[in-house]
């Protein structure tokens, strides 16, 4: 038996579902490309963002959309759809999505109409626009685009946790980032970020020069007011970046590039930055220094993620890693998730990249023509997705632009009754 690491097996079973075709499934509904995808953390659902103008939520049991949310203006892309927290103010808020046409809709359960008596995934088909929060740019009396949505925990910690003053939504647009308070709908705090790094981007479509927040996400941990923010300019600002007058640091990327996405790890201490050269840069955020810079991809890196052992458990060979990785002491989170417009999703051992990194412990293919903008992994750790696709009709077909799921069970690779991929600590799979 060989002796090899949680990163190196959990790479490996996922190149082995990547290339087996039992492991495939499609989700067909959007007629354009996807930019967005996130599974439900405890129910067998999912939601996506469209350049077609609609979100669409999945019913992944059956595969097929249980709800098409189409609320935003068509003529612009529906960039972001994010989860509210499960049981947060009893449904009135379920769903929220951020669009290019600078509004963030809230979306709830409809009541009084008998279909909110649904259960499970099925009652999503009530969901209804219950609130929108516009993000103008009055010095312009223009709308600015929505590249960041997240459902986070109100940072005063005032209200019951199950309550809806308990959800705040973290956004951002333009140069901008806002804290929004899901129960009123208004605008608790915004700050503008004004451009330090060096790297410009957008030419004469950005007159004004600005740095552009692509990403705002904020650290791991109950109570913590620390955001990270990914910009335009190269830098990533890391503090209390929403309370006016507070400085936040600045972490100044190694290449000269602007930053598209961050990725934290489950416990804070690592903060991974993906940018338009196809790099990931990796900093220790006790220290606030690069570790590493990983070089595998060709094209701009659309988003990064973190995949534990702890977090990311559910039977099979990812309980069987984690098992025989931790033994009884706390996993590191150290195995990094990367994908890519070049078409390819890259595995990192970040506990071991230092300096210059060129060699991932995986290189995984999607698909000739499916360039990847959104991946996510289902809370159970059983599900992979990707989504993204071309940009014109020859890449839609048919039938549209698909969402692909890898499903990462040991039962879609025992389809035939003569192999599973239980982790036997060795890069084989078990025989049986």
């Amino acid at each position: 038996m060989s002796s090899t690491t949680f990163e190196e097996r959990k790479s490996v079973a996922l190149a082995a579902c990547f290339n087996d075709k039992r492991c495939h499934r499609r989700l067909i509904g959007h007629r354009a490309r996807t930019f967005d995808f996130q599974f439900h953390p405890t129910e067998d659902a999912a939601i996506s963002a469209s350049e077609d103008g609609t979100a669409r939520v999945w019913d992944l049991s059956s595969g097929k959309c249980a709800k098409s949310l189409e609320g935003h203006n068509k003529k612009h892309e529906v960039l972001r759809a994010c989860w509210a927290p499960p049981g947060a103010a009893n449904d009135s808020v379920s769903v929220a999505t951020g669009s290019a046409d600078g509004i963030v809709r809230l979306w709830g359960i409809r009541h009084g109409d008998g279909r909110d008596e649904k259960s499970g995934v099925d009652r999503y088909q009530s969901l209804k626009v219950v609130g929108q929060l516009r993000h103008r740019n009055e010095a312009k009396g223009l709308d600015g685009q929505v590249y960041s949505c997240h459902f986070i925990p109100d940072p005063s910690g005032g209200a019951p946790p199950s309550s809806a003053a308990a959800m705040c939504l973290l956004t951002a647009s333009d140069s901008s980032v806002h804290l929004w308070d899901v129960e009123t709908r208004k605008r608790v705090s915004s700050r503008a970020l004004s451009k330090v790094g060096a790297h410009s981007i957008g030419g004469e479509r950005n007159p004004d020069d600005l740095a552009f927040v692509f990403d705002a996400k904020p650290r791991p941990g109950s109570g913590s007011s620390v955001l990270a923010v990914a910009l335009s300019d190269g830098t990533v600002r890391v503090g209390d970046v929403l309370q006016q007058g507070e400085k936040a640091a600045v972490l100044r990327g190694v290449t000269d590039t602007h930053l598209t996405s961050l990725a934290w790890s489950d416990d804070g201490t690592v903060l991974a930055s993906c940018g338009g050269n196809g790099t990931i840069t990796v900093w220790d955020t006790r220290t606030w220094t690069a570790r590493s810079v990983l070089w595998g991809h060709s094209r701009p890196v659309y988003g990064a993620a973190f995949y534990s052992c702890a977090g990311n458990g559910g039977g099979g060979a990812a309980a069987a890693a984690a098992a025989a990785t931790t033994s009884g002491q706390d996993c590191p989170p150290q195995l990094l998730l990367s994908w890519s417009s070049d078409e390819t999703v890259c595995a990192w051992d970040t506990g071991r990249a230092t300096g210059d990194a060129t060699a991932p412990l995986a290189t995984l293919s999607v698909e000739e023509g499916f360039p990847v903008y959104s991946c996510s992994v289902s809370a159970d750790g059983r599900r992979f997705a990707l989504a993204g696709g071309g940009g014109d009709e020859k890449s839609a077909g048919f039938l549209g632009v698909p969402i692909k799921l890898v499903d990462l069970s040991d039962e879609a690779r025992a389809k035939d009754g003569k192999e599973s991929f239980a982790d036997n600590g060795s890069n084989e799979p078990a025989q049986g």
